[in-house]
């Protein structure tokens, strides 16, 4: 897999991961909170700009 492509799938995931934050109830949040939170810790290891800029 080239870099190019790993970037697009990591862009593509996290911008996923913020839509389903924003269309999600805060019952919804609160029940996956541990799930979410494993996500965006990976998400911080990624040293890509584009990566880190979509979790802020």
């Amino acid at each position: 897999v080239s870099q190019k492509n790993k970037i697009g799938f990591e862009v593509n995931t996290l911008q996923f991961f913020l839509a389903y934050i924003q269309q999600t109830s805060g019952t919804q949040l609160i029940e996956t909170w541990q799930s979410l939170l494993g996500l965006w810790r990976d998400g911080l290891q990624i040293p890509s700009p584009l990566v880190q800029f979509h979790l802020l």
